[in-house]
Formats: C-alpha cells, sequence, structure tokens
C-alpha cells in the first residue's frame, strides 16, 4: 500500500490519496480480477486476451514497444564439459530458433522478432533481424552441430524465473531445438533464487533463458554488463576485442563514431552468441476508462501517473 506523501515536493502531487498493488502470479486470474473491478489498472495480461479486451468500451488499452528483449545466456566461467562453451553450438541454437513463432504463440504479435541487443529507437541500432532469419533454418544449424562434433546431440539444464510469460517461451524454445539433438532440462524457479544463481553464483546454473528491461534509453546499458568481460552479468564470456569496443564506445562523445563502435559490438554478439535474442516484447497495460492520466513508458519498471 502506498500512501500519498503530504509534502511531495511538485505541488498537487500525487493525484490519488493511496495506490494498493497487489500481485497476480496467474495472467487469467490477474485479467479476470480487473475486468470484476477488483483492480483499476493492469500490466502483463496475456496477450492472448489483448485483442478481446480491447473490444470493452469501459477499458483504454496500450501496447507500448519496450526498452526489453527475451533471450538465453551460456554460463561460460564454468561447466567447461559442456558443448555450448563451442560457439558453434550457440550459433547453432540461434539458427534453430524460430523467433516468429515465439513472437505469434507467446506475445500473439506484440512484440518484434530480434537477434541483437540494440533495439529500435536506439543508438546503433541498424535492423531487428541481422543475421538469424524470423524462422530459423534447422537445416544450417544441423549443420553447425556437425562442425562442431556434437550431432548426437547433448542434454543441458536451463532454468528460469517465475514469469508465466516467459516459462511458455522456454518451453517453446525446448522443443526447437529438440530437433537438432538438444535437450533442454527446464528448471523453474523463483525470481529470488533465479537471481541469486544468475548474479552471485555462477557455478549454480549452465544456461537460462528469461526477460530483462533495459534501465536506460542509451546503448551502453543494453550490452556493457553482460558482454564485458568484467561486466556484473557476463558469466564469464571474455572477448578482448569485446570488451575494447565496448570502452572505445564508453569513452567517445560523438554519436556517429559511437555508433560504429556498437555495430562492431552487435556484430560480435551474431558470431560469438554468448547471448542469443529473441525479441523486444511490448509492454501492454490497461486501465478502466474513468481513469486518466496515465503515461505509458518503454520500461517495465516505470508506471507515469503525473498528468
Amino acid at each position: 500500500i502506498l500512501k500519498k506523501n503530504p509534502d511531495y515536493w511538485r505541488p498537487g502531487l500525487p493525484h490519488m490519496e493511496r495506490v494498493i498493488a497487489r500481485s497476480f502470479p496467474d495472467a487469467s486470474v490477474r485479467l479476470q480480477s480487473f475486468l470484476k473491478g477488483e483492480a483499476d489498472f493492469l500490466t502483463h495480461p496475456d496477450p492472448k486476451d489483448v485483442g478481446e479486451v480491447q473490444k470493452n468500451p469501459d477499458v483504454v488499452t496500450h501496447s507500448t514497444a519496450g526498452w526489453t528483449w527475451d533471450y538465453q545466456h551460456f554460463n561460460l566461467s564454468e561447466n567447461k564439459e559442456m558443448p555450448y562453451h563451442n560457439k558453434l553450438v550457440r550459433q547453432a541454437i540461434s539458427y534453430a530458433i524460430d523467433r516468429e513463432a515465439l513472437k505469434n504463440e507467446i506475445y500473439h504479435g506484440q512484440a518484434t522478432v530480434t537477434d541483437n541487443a540494440i533495439p529500435p529507437g536506439f543508438l546503433g541500432h541498424r535492423k531487428s533481424l541481422l543475421k538469424y532469419p524470423k524462422n530459423g533454418d534447422l537445416k544450417k544449424a544441423k549443420e553447425l552441430m556437425a562442425q562442431a562434433g556434437v550431432s548426437g546431440g547433448f542434454e543441458v539444464e536451463v532454468m528460469t524465473s517465475d514469469k508465466d510469460w516467459v516459462r511458455k517461451e522456454l518451453e517453446l524454445v525446448a522443443a526447437m531445438v529438440s530437433q537438432i539433438g538438444i535437450k533442454y532440462k527446464i528448471r523453474n524457479m523463483d525470481i529470488g533464487s533465479f537471481n541469486n544463481l544468475w548474479i552471485n553464483n555462477k557455478k549454480g546454473f549452465q544456461q537460462m533463458l528469461e526477460d530483462i528491461t533495459i534501465v536506460a534509453p542509451d546503448p551502453h546499458a543494453t550490452v556493457y554488463w553482460f558482454l564485458h568481460s568484467k561486466g556484473s552479468v557476463s558469466s564469464g564470456y571474455n572477448n578482448p576485442a569485446m570488451d575494447k569496443a565496448l570502452e572505445s564506445a564508453m569513452a567517445t562523445s560523438d554519436p556517429a563514431a559511437r555508433a560504429k563502435l556498437y555495430h562492431q559490438v552487435v556484430d560480435m554478439t551474431l558470431e560469438d552468441c554468448s547471448l542469443i535474442y529473441h525479441l523486444n516484447a511490448n509492454y501492454v497495460r490497461m486501465h478502466k476508462k474513468n481513469l486518466s492520466g496515465f503515461s505509458p513508458a518503454p520500461q517495465e519498471y516505470i508506471e507515469m501517473m503525473d498528468t
């Protein structure tokens, strides 16, 4: 329960006396609670329900392109025996992903397929797909597996958090990579345990699938933490050329020069695949028609209600 601060520095704000935030882990329960009047504002509806709710004259729906990606991440600091330490295997996984199917099955069109870290609107963005086909290429994926010497396949544990849409996505991806002989052993976790392994305990996981919100509108925020050898969540990825490009981009003020450096960064990610990017999801919010003043933001954890 958030209560109004009577000493807030901006005159006339907040408009509301209090806000009650409730957590509903299941998307269908979230939506039914909203439609029954138990909530006035809703985030993260199941995308399959968005079209029908948009027909409701008493509901306002916002679908905003997000500063976000859904992605796979490999632990390259440990598990040296795992075949995914070979970049050809990681490339094969990326080729095996039907990103268009994920967009339609998980987000019902409320997303943009991508294979790189810099979303539309950011400095350095070129195209949402630069190398890997939107529907995948199983023939190419199998060729890469054979080149890597693992055409017989392997099993790997892939963890994810308790977000229902991400768990569904992992199930679909597991089916896709099974076509090239890779078995994903799914490990569903609560978000606290997931973050503890991802950030603090690199030995505790092999591979992961998750979504993430980019914290700032600068390309530095999309890549440095994940791709620099000393990044907080790089998980063992170490490429001196990548470090040099990231450091140069951080120290360069000219936008055109910075964009070229981030193009180099993206090209290296497409080759090395320490992270595999699936799509940029929209953020969908709904609220009752009698509410006004909401400005949709491209970030998950910022809700502007001050107009």
